[in-house]
């Protein structure tokens, strides 16, 4: 995985989603920085800023993934995932588009940006 665009999505207690920030990834670095609409807007639904980044007004940078990221990211040793998805091991960007990279503990999910019209995340 070279770069990678995200929009990452809360889902309220009505079902609702709201895109509530954007991550982006080159090589090992990221970036996240919340969508200052929709993060709002998500917390008058109770939505509660990740641990990780606190700060809705402030923008993130790393020279390695976050837990928040890596957690929801299946180990190379975990091959029988991605085989039982019918994907190559260890392709994020595949097992994204697949689960959205969602854990059953919380309400947060990923979406690969592909629509070249979309702002990009520098990192």
């Amino acid at each position: 995985m070279n770069s990678l665009n995200l929009n990452v999505f809360w889902k309220d207690l009505s079902g609702y989603i709201h895109k509530i920030a954007k991550m982006g990834i080159k090589g090992s670095k990221f970036e996240f920085l919340y969508d200052q609409f929709g993060a709002n807007e998500a917390r008058e639904s109770g939505f509660n800023c990740v641990s990780t980044f606190p700060d809705i007004d402030k923008v993130y940078f790393g020279d390695e993934f976050p837990e928040f990221f890596n957690s929801r990211i299946p180990s190379r040793s975990r091959s029988d995932v991605f085989n039982g998805l019918g994907i190559p091991v260890n392709d994020i960007e595949e097992y994204i588009k697949e689960t959205g990279a969602k854990l059953a503990t919380d309400n947060i999910s990923f979406g690969i940006i592909e629509d070249e019209t979309e702002e990009e995340t520098v990192v």
